[in-house]
């Protein structure tokens, strides 16, 4: 085996394609590859582990006891590397984040937070619902929404609680809270 070298995956992926299928001209079409490039693959791979994988004839081809012997560890390593790609990708879904909040929060008081959302995600996409947080709550429970800020009791069970704080109201000294102000 070469060990100056990383292995090539799509190398290992030819491999377990072609033992799949029992064909170069098969593997090449699940791979959207020509054959020849599926050949170089495998004699590729071949050099690099320095043993011969497949017997190759007229009828196809079929694993030498080298081939047979790699060929689980082969499939591991592939579910691995894509399991691993796949936990990566669902970081930064294409799926846009579905955000409700009552009319009070959506405007600047929320700036600061998406501001920050998006340079840590920057792919990722939010769309913002302005409702009653009642009406949030209901469109939550449909699957509509992704995550509510709402404003309700605090024994309501909807959906996985992230957070509860207090509601606080403020009024100024002069004591004219919820007067009108003359310009």
């Amino acid at each position: 085996m070469n060990k100056n070298h990383t292995l090539d995956l799509a190398l290992l992926r030819a491999f377990v394609e072609v033992a799949d299928t029992g064909s170069m001209s098969v593997a090449s079409v699940g791979l959207h590859l020509t054959q020849g490039a599926v050949s170089q693959r495998i004699k590729r791979l071949e050099a690099f582990l320095g043993c011969p994988l497949l017997m190759r004839d007229t009828q196809g081809s079929s694993l030498t006891w080298q081939g047979r012997s790699l060929l689980p560890d082969a499939r591991r390593l592939l579910r691995m590397h894509d399991a691993f790609c796949a936990s990566v990708g669902a970081r930064e879904s294409d799926a846009p984040v579905r955000l409700g909040l009552p009319f009070d929060m959506a405007g600047a008081p929320l700036a600061p937070v998406l501001k920050a959302f998006g340079d840590a995600f920057p792919k990722a996409e939010v769309k913002i619902f302005s409702a009653s947080s009642v009406d949030l709550d209901q469109v939550f429970a449909t699957g509509e929404l992704d995550l509510v800020l709402s404003q309700g009791p605090v024994d309501v069970e909807l959906g996985e609680r992230l957070a509860v704080d207090q509601l606080v109201w403020l009024g100024n000294e002069l004591g004219n809270a919820g007067q009108t102000l003359d310009p």
